[in-house]
């Protein structure tokens, strides 16, 4: 399990998928900086659903 180490919004969200369901997962890197890029940065990862039609739209101009 990953540390906390900062609280985010709707974090600890619940995502009920059901036997068939097509879920879309998106993952964004969202950096902590303390200072300048050179004293302090920390990855923070958020994930969170997408809708079908927007996750469809992101994957068909996505470089392959």
């Amino acid at each position: 399990m990953p540390e906390d180490f900062v609280s985010a919004p709707n974090q600890g969200t619940t995502v009920t998928v059901a036997p068939g369901d097509l879920v879309y997962l998106q993952i964004e890197d969202n950096p902590i900086v303390w200072g300048d890029m050179t004293v302090f940065q920390k990855d923070v990862f958020t994930v969170r659903p997408v809708p079908a039609g927007k996750a469809l739209a992101q994957i068909a101009v996505s470089p392959q």
